[in-house]
């Protein structure tokens, strides 16, 4: 694992530090301070896109969560964006972010290898690395459950 690559434990570790701490007391100004020196500062992630056929019945993201960390490795978010900002309705296909570069690789071979497909609950999708301008085009929406890393840079904000 490279510096700039965090895992599961980082994540839990640092959500550990910023358990009951009082905004703006002594242990927050400490560990501000602590955060400087990029201890616990979030890495950003790998992103994948997993792209479905829009005619078919949408793939719980709690199922691709799953297929994705039992197969290729822990997953730091996931989410399916919104076609529209005021509507519910999601978009056919979902980003996928990977705490290390190496397991997001890996499922983009894995789709290759298998077609250019993986299956899962029996619906084929495409999976393909995300470029970064696109992981901003189309940003998480507010309805999205939290992860455990977006908790954590949400805690890290000022």
């Amino acid at each position: 694992m490279s510096v700039n690559e965090m895992s599961k434990e980082d994540v839990a570790n640092t959500m550990m530090t910023y358990y009951h701490v009082r905004k703006g007391g002594p242990k927050d100004k400490r560990i501000r301070r602590v955060e400087l020196m990029g201890e616990h500062t979030p890495k950003p992630l790998h992103w994948v896109k997993v792209t479905q056929s829009p005619d078919l019945k949408l793939v719980p993201i709690t199922s691709i969560k799953a297929s994705f960390e039992a197969k290729f490795g822990d997953i730091g978010d996931l989410y399916r964006p919104l076609i529209e900002k005021d509507s519910n309705k999601e978009r056919e296909f979902c980003l996928v972010g990977f705490f290390q570069r190496v397991h997001a690789d890996e499922s983009v071979k894995t789709a290759r290898k298998e077609g250019g497909q993986l299956y899962i609950d029996e619906v084929p999708m495409s999976v393909e690395l995300a470029k970064p301008y696109f992981v901003d085009l189309y940003p998480r929406p507010k309805s999205a459950p939290l992860t455990d890393y977006k908790r954590m840079c949400i805690l890290q904000d000022p």
